[in-house]
């Protein structure tokens, strides 16, 4: 990978913070790992007041602080003019709202035409050499809205927010059948037996928690609305599928899929806070045309 944009993160010096170590004043606006600092000292990526500065050196009310964040830009994903739907970007992150039947990132057995090929198509053709940081991953027919960080500073504090349950993910999910609470929290460990792709609760599991709400009741059928607990693959599937209502579409884990070609699961809704400017983003997808074409098909079977 080569080096590509480098960002600017600022800090004006407090009157309650003089006296402070520079490392210590950084710490009081993000959480950052040992590691971020010794790069910062390694690289000589640390400024006070237009000179260079050291971590341990103490402050000056008014004294402004800047450190550098470079970012790898990923030289292994080919760029490809795919469509690209993008809600935000600016020189930190940028969020998308995911068609379903693409892949979001090459694999072995997707190595072009994902969405990552065409974000970098787009950043290439504006002469732009961010990094690529996957936030959070969605399955190849989920559509709906995901965040991508463009160095490795505002990978690591968006990473953060996800595990202390900051970055709020929402979904919207079609099933099978009118399920009978209102709303509630489904607490059932997941596990995989090794070299299978099909999930299923099992004590043997990870602890994995989905909250859910009934947004819509139809005649053998209910819209919910979703809140992810915990971040486990096929979570929201599983989950579903194990209270005997699966999505609409979703042959891996037995939903019915004559009515609709994918998996009736859509990332609505996505909340954190900007990892550089620490202010909140809230954004909002609507349903897709094949899951608003599912609730009007079922709603007149």
């Amino acid at each position: 990978m080569s080096t590509g944009l480098t960002q600017l993160l600022q800090v004006l010096v407090e009157p309650d913070e003089e006296g402070l170590m520079i490392r210590e004043v950084i710490r009081r606006r993000w959480p950052v790992s040992n590691g971020f600092l010794r790069r910062l000292k390694r690289d000589e990526m640390i400024w006070r007041n237009g000179e260079p500065a050291f971590l341990t050196e103490r402050v000056l009310r008014g004294d402004r602080i800047q450190l550098a964040v470079p970012a790898a830009f990923p030289e292994h994903i080919l760029p490809e003019p795919i469509p690209l739907h993008i809600l935000y970007e600016d020189d930190w992150l940028m969020v998308v709202d995911k068609p379903p039947g693409i892949v979001v990132h090459p694999t072995k057995g997707h190595p072009s035409g994902t969405l990552a090929n065409g974000i970098v198509h787009h950043w290439l053709s504006r002469k732009e050499r961010p990094g690529f940081h996957l936030v959070q991953r969605l399955d190849r027919d989920t559509s709906g809205l995901l965040v991508i960080a463009k160095n490795a500073f505002a990978h690591q504090q968006l990473a953060l927010q996800m595990s202390r349950g900051r970055l709020k993910k929402g979904y919207m999910a079609v099933v099978e059948g009118r399920v009978s609470s209102p709303k509630g929290v489904i607490e059932a460990p997941i596990w995989r037996e090794p070299g299978c792709v099909r999930r299923l609760v099992d004590p043997r599991g990870k602890p994995a928690r989905t909250a859910y709400q009934v947004e819509r009741l139809l005649q053998n059928a209910t819209l919910l609305r979703l809140k992810l607990l915990t971040g486990r693959t096929h979570q929201i599937r599983v989950h579903l599928a194990h209270l005997g209502h699966p999505l609409f579409g979703d042959a891996l884990y037995g939903g019915n899929t004559e009515w609709i070609q994918r998996q009736a699961l859509h990332a609505a809704e996505l909340r954190f806070e900007h990892p550089a400017g620490r202010y909140p983003m809230s954004f909002r997808s609507p349903l897709p045309e094949d899951i608003q074409q599912l609730l009007h098909s079922l709603a007149h079977a």
